[in-house]
């Protein structure tokens, strides 16, 4: 809780100039400062289905709790010609449970996967893009004798690609103005 309370105040999450939730106008990456995200899933499943939609008979019962903690850091103009540096890194606790007729249950908690990586953005008047370059390195723990693991035991890559061009002049402002956002 100290953590991210020391996180928000440096991040200017209190100026009323900004709307919370959503990057700049028209923009795709936040102000600079630093951002805490807290995202829980919470989900049940109580039979598995086959390609046509039946019940395969495996008398099979999936719950799983997600609990991730992703840090943004955001430079300020500067580090990149017309645009912003963003660093990010996710960390995700979970628990699940496997039951199944034919086996014994499988549950299994700990700390996931950590995800990180550089996310440079752009603007050019109306036009601004993202590109996130994350990597995913095996911290969680997996054993292949296990039905259900909170680790992959790879290391993984992906790329995001985000392009926003906002054609009228303040059309996101007013739109927001209206609504109350």
């Amino acid at each position: 809780m100290l953590l991210a309370l020391l996180l928000l105040r440096g991040s200017g999450l209190g100026d009323r100039k900004r709307r919370l939730g959503g990057a700049g106008e028209g923009q795709p990456m936040m102000p600079a400062g630093n951002y805490l995200y807290n995202y829980n899933a919470f989900v049940k499943g109580f039979s598995a289905r086959d390609e046509h939609g039946h019940d395969n008979g495996l008398g099979m019962s999936l719950s799983t709790e997600a609990y991730a903690l992703r840090l943004l850091y955001v430079a300020g103009p500067g580090p990149i010609a017309a645009g912003n540096l963003a660093f990010e890194a996710g960390v995700v606790y979970t628990r699940t449970q496997l039951d199944m007729d034919s086996v014994d249950s499988s549950t299994v908690s700990g700390i996931s996967d950590i995800t990180f990586g550089p996310s440079p953005g752009r603007h050019f008047g109306a036009y601004h893009d993202l590109l996130a370059l994350l990597v995913t390195a095996p911290t969680g723990d997996q054993d292949p004798h296990r039905l259900v693991n909170v680790g992959r035991s790879a290391w993984r890559d992906s790329g995001i690609l985000g392009l926003d061009l906002v054609s009228a002049p303040g059309y996101r402002s007013q739109r927001a103005g209206k609504r109350g956002l």
